[in-house]
């Protein structure tokens, strides 16, 4: 598969689907009379997600697709649409039972975590078609004829990402770290490392990465995509060393970086607090390097996001800490994996010609509801009817020939190049570093775009 995001040869494969009982009422004998289904209308498809990881609000790879799949409802691709978040092994296999029992014909799983299920489900389904988001197969399964996966390649939009943080960066200090030590979360650190270094060669700066070794490439897991409390106190430490801008790739447990951010300011406060009642100078709230003992304020500590725009989509007591995010949009790698995929934000995907599409057009989870992806429960919205309500589907040649969905490619990766990845840069950019840092990422971009700047 090419870095361009353009599909590569597959034979296409299409997918089963129960067909609708059209009932009528007809004049005459005053009575009901079932009438046959057209043998040539489309077969209704059902869309149904499960993502690794627990907690609500993430704006993650999981949000990313949940989005797109609202978003082929809505446009007719599909006729329903289902979803759970998984916390284990055990709640995995659940899930992907009861999307069989509901006759799902499309099966998403986004996140590491369901990669090796999802393959084992679509082995047992050949009729379903199974797409990993944000998730390689395991390699027995690559070439599986009703698998693909859409993966992305956050390098770019992270050096991105790092060099707007080094710009922001009060304290001279700031920091990264991931949950596992994935491909995709090492590329992200990697770029992100290489953005704080290309700001400090081209402004003579010094600012200091923490959490991350680029020439090792080691650095800080919290080996959870889960436990919050791991991320908060790896997010504390950075805080306590004076870092003021830290890029957490954890997934659903990055909200305990901005948890971190808020009991640090919360502390600064209330030690503000109890030095004027008692008449003394505030001392630091926080033990920082001493270098920068009279810089750090917590309150002014940013987050850059990873894998989604968390200034529009984390809860919103957390969206005052992102400062930019790095997004992977899966509704682009859904329109490069599948034929009839076709919503209006990823027309032009298959191509690789996405790159100028709005932020929003990916859509939005409906808040918290039958529909959420982080809802444990997982219930359902709309799914596709139970076979023991559907007419004769008749011969298996006129179905193929029915159903809408197909598999263009069996990969597809997301990066810059190709708009798969990309900085949703700070809303107020226009008043950061005297209006110059939108021009600046406009060049870096056009740079990189160019072979002028090495991407590690």
């Amino acid at each position: 598969m090419s870095r361009t995001g353009r599909p590569s040869h597959s034979r296409a494969v299409l997918l089963g689907a129960t067909a609708l009982l059209s009932v009528g009422l007809i004049a005459g004998c005053g009575g009901v009379e079932e009438q046959a289904p057209d043998p040539d209308a489309p077969m209704p498809e059902a869309g149904c997600l499960v993502a690794g990881g627990a907690g609500g609000g993430q704006a993650g790879a999981a949000e990313q697709a949940f989005a797109a799949m609202q978003q082929a409802r809505n446009a007719g691709v599909l006729a329903g649409t289902s979803s759970q978040r998984i916390t284990g092994p055990g709640s995995l296999d659940a899930a992907l039972e009861r999307f069989a029992a509901q006759d799902c014909t499309l099966v998403m799983g986004a996140g590491g975590a369901v990669g090796e299920g999802l393959a084992e489900a679509a082995a047992q389904h050949p009729e379903t078609l199974y797409v990993l988001i944000d998730a390689e197969p395991p390699q027995e399964a690559e070439g599986a004829e009703n698998l693909a996966a859409v993966t992305f390649d956050p390098t770019g939009a992270a050096f991105l990402a790092g060099y707007v943080a080094a710009s922001q960066s009060r304290t001279g200090t700031v920091a990264a770290f991931a949950a596992l030590p994935t491909p995709s979360t090492v590329a992200a650190l990697q770029g992100f490392a290489a953005g704080v270094e290309h700001f400090n060669d081209s402004r003579e700066a010094e600012i200091e990465l923490l959490g991350w070794d680029p020439e090792e490439r080691q650095g800080a897991f919290t080996e959870s995509t889960s436990d919050s409390g791991r991320a908060a106190r790896v997010t504390r430490d950075f805080i306590d060393a004076g870092a003021d801008v830290i890029y957490p790739v954890a997934g659903p447990a990055g909200l305990g970086a901005a948890d971190a951010i808020d009991e640090a300011a919360a502390e600064a406060a209330e030690a503000r607090r109890l030095d004027a009642e008692d008449g003394e100078e505030a001392e630091p709230p926080i033990a920082v390097a001493e270098e920068h003992q009279d810089q750090v304020d917590p309150d002014q500590v940013r987050l850059i996001w990873h894998g989604a725009d968390g200034a529009r989509l984390l809860p919103e007591d957390a969206r005052q800490r992102v400062l930019a995010s790095v997004e992977l949009r899966a509704e682009l790698g859904l329109s490069a994996v599948l034929a009839g995929w076709d919503t209006p934000q990823g027309a032009d995907a298959a191509e690789g010609d996405a790159a100028e599409d709005d932020a929003g057009d990916g859509g939005e989870p409906n808040g918290r509801g039958a529909d959420d992806p982080d809802d444990a429960a997982g219930d359902e919205a709309d799914p596709a009817p139970a076979a023991s309500e559907a007419a004769d589907a008749g011969d298996g040649d006129t179905d193929a020939a029915r159903r809408t969905l197909a598999v263009r490619s069996h990969s597809w990766t997301g990066d810059l190049e190709n708009g798969g990845t990309r900085l949703v840069p700070p809303t107020d950019i226009a008043l950061l570093s005297g209006g110059s840092l939108q021009a600046e990422l406009e060049v870096l971009q056009r740079e990189i775009a160019e072979g002028r700047i090495d991407l590690p």
